[in-house]
């Protein structure tokens, strides 16, 4: 695989990966896909079941219960937030089609945009 690749992945991906892992990483693909290619040579029943796991499976849902926090509580979390808005903690956007690093040590002079979206100065320099 070529390097241009792993970086166009890892774009994609917004990994940020070490010089020694863009460098290991493709032959780590290449034994994925030819571990892939392996598993397709299996003959398996017409009537076998699509399965996720091994095993049955069964998702466990509990209503979400809203629960009041003491104002000491609420302002130690949002303190705790490495960006924020106001009391709104401030995220990269998602998909903005572009990889956005974290900093988290650096305090924020981000802005609301529509949609509920905050983007920082640092989105905007980008």
């Amino acid at each position: 695989m070529q390097q241009e690749a792993i970086d166009k992945l890892a774009a994609l991906a917004k990994l940020e990966m070490s010089e020694e892992e863009r460098k290991t990483l493709p032959g780590q693909i290449v034994s994925i896909v030819e571990y892939i290619d392996k598993l397709r040579e299996l003959e398996l029943p017409a009537d076998a079941p699509e399965m996720a796991y091994a095993v049955d499976v069964v998702n466990t849902w509990r209503e979400d219960e809203a629960v009041n926090v003491s104002e000491d509580d609420r302002r130690l979390l949002i303190d705790a937030f490495p960006e924020r808005v106001g009391d709104l903690n401030a995220v990269p956007a998602v998909f903005s089609g572009r990889a956005v690093p974290r900093s988290p040590t650096r305090p924020s002079k981000a802005s609301s945009r529509g949609h509920g979206s905050v983007v920082s100065d640092r989105d905007e320099a980008l």
